[in-house]
């Protein structure tokens, strides 16, 4: 799927270019947006992105929901890309290094929605 998305974003190389040139200017502040956005647009534009689809296709599904949350609930937007693009530590849940008030905020967040 991965290999898809990335032929997908190559063959529509303007716009795919103005989606990521968009998220990183509008959460380019973030921690790891910047770097982020940086290896997508590499990826994208690399006769050998393939061998990187996975990962840029999973970075730029954080890029997104980075985006989202900025819209959303900006105060959990910095420790979500602090913990998945800057300070990354794979898959494994409760790996990241948040403060209490922060993991306050994203139970509180989780808990008003149920």
């Amino acid at each position: 799927m991965c290999l898809d998305v990335l032929r997908a974003l190559a063959s529509e190389r303007d716009a795919a270019s103005a989606v990521l040139e968009r998220l990183a200017h509008e959460i380019g502040d973030l921690p790891g947006s910047a770097d982020a956005a940086r290896f997508i647009a590499k990826s994208l534009s690399s006769a050998d992105g393939e061998k990187d689809a996975r990962a840029a296709v999973g970075s730029l599904a954080q890029l997104a929901a980075v985006a989202a949350l900025r819209e959303s609930a900006p105060a959990v937007a910095e420790a979500f890309a602090r913990t998945r693009l800057r300070d990354c530590h794979g898959s494994i849940f409760g790996s990241g290094d948040i403060a209490s008030e922060e993991a306050e905020r994203v139970i509180e967040r989780a808990l008003a929605r149920a």
